[in-house]
């Protein structure tokens, strides 16, 4: 669905924001989890759901709840100076969520670097690319975890 002016958006429709961002060079695995812990606990609280990726390098982060409730959180999330660069790549509609048991789950995979990064450095965003990439984040969650994948 097509992103409405957000004046005229209702504060309980559901939406969907994915965004990119670089880590800070200095990041450590320790910030990662700090990011992931308060997360999920303001979205327990705030009704938002979602999934952070982190590569090593790069965050490839999907949010989904109620849209004024996003963009507080994005916000919040921009001000972080554990990651700079910041650049959404959708905003869209969304009538459910796709992580609603997950108030912030979390996957570490090196191996995803480049299609992440070629998220970010893109002119002009591929979103069938994107797609993907939150078509393999959500089939992960219905994996067992594996050594080096979040929970």
């Amino acid at each position: 669905m097509a992103m409405e002016n957000s004046s005229e958006r209702s504060s309980v429709q559901l939406s969907r924001i994915q965004y990119v961002s670089r880590a800070a060079p200095c990041i450590q695995m320790s910030d990662v989890d700090a990011i992931v812990s308060r997360a999920r606990a303001i979205n327990s609280y705030s009704g938002v759901t979602g999934q952070l990726l982190f590569t090593g390098a790069y965050f490839f982060q999907v949010i989904e709840g109620p849209f004024d409730h996003l963009k507080n959180r994005l916000s919040s999330i921009r001000l972080d100076v554990r990651h700079h660069d910041l650049r959404t790549i959708e905003e869209i509609d969304i009538e459910r969520r796709r992580f609603e048991r997950w108030p912030m789950q979390y996957v570490q995979d090196f191996g995803l670097q480049d299609l992440v990064e070629e998220l970010w450095w893109s002119q002009k965003v591929d979103l069938a690319r994107a797609a993907q990439l939150v078509q393999y984040l959500t089939h992960e969650l219905l994996v067992l975890p594996r050594p080096g994948r979040g929970t």
